[in-house]
């Protein structure tokens, strides 16, 4: 319809689709015949508003999305941090979200907070979502310049500093000591 020159048209039977299959984050298409339209015609809040409906009924990577995609090309980052305190509050309240909290901030670009999310929820995750974590915070940020020196550096994610306490899985913290666990006893022989 949008093709024949019908954009309210086109408008209308989106929203139908839309409202016909409200809990289905795995259509996106649909909603962004929706929501493309609008943006189009400047009605924001609207075009918005059709993510953040979609993703509050089914907070998935699949919903997060396209309301990240339309959230930025409407330079509204408020609307992700939205969506990421309600799979916050979710992730909370019931830790099956854990994972979909971990994919949708690696997808916002807050790569750090999903290792640190990871860490504090290590036994609801698969060894594949941690061994992604793992793989994702070896590979090197590309050479940057010191805005105070002009340096350039390389390095790995940022890291938090190091001391003699190391993290533990439970979250409890347990000083660094020598392993002796592969070390032999002394052995005391008779001195003949």
């Amino acid at each position: 319809m949008r093709a024949a020159d019908r954009p309210e048209e086109a408008t209308d039977w989106a929203r139908r689709g839309v409202a016909a299959h409200p809990g289905n984050p795995y259509l996106p298409k649909l909603n962004d015949e929706l929501v493309d339209p609008l943006v189009a015609a400047g009605r924001r809040e609207e075009a918005l508003a059709v993510h953040r409906d979609a993703f509050a009924r089914t907070t998935v990577l699949a919903a997060f999305q396209p309301l990240a995609r339309t959230a930025s090309e409407l330079e509204s980052p408020d609307t992700v941090t939205w969506a990421l305190d309600l799979l916050r509050t979710r992730a909370a309240e019931n830790p099956t979200y854990v994972r979909e909290l971990i994919s949708c901030l690696r997808a916002a670009g807050r790569s750090e907070e999903a290792w640190q999310t990871a860490v504090g929820h290590l036994g609801e995750l698969s060894k594949y979502t941690i061994q992604e974590l793992i793989e994702e915070r070896r590979r090197p940020i590309p050479p940057t310049r010191s805005p105070r020196t002009g340096d350039w550096s390389t390095s790995t994610w940022p890291r938090p500093a190091t001391s003699t306490a190391t993290s533990t899985p439970s979250g409890t913290s347990r000083r660094s000591a020598p392993s002796t666990a592969n070390r032999a006893p002394k052995r005391s022989s008779p001195r003949t």
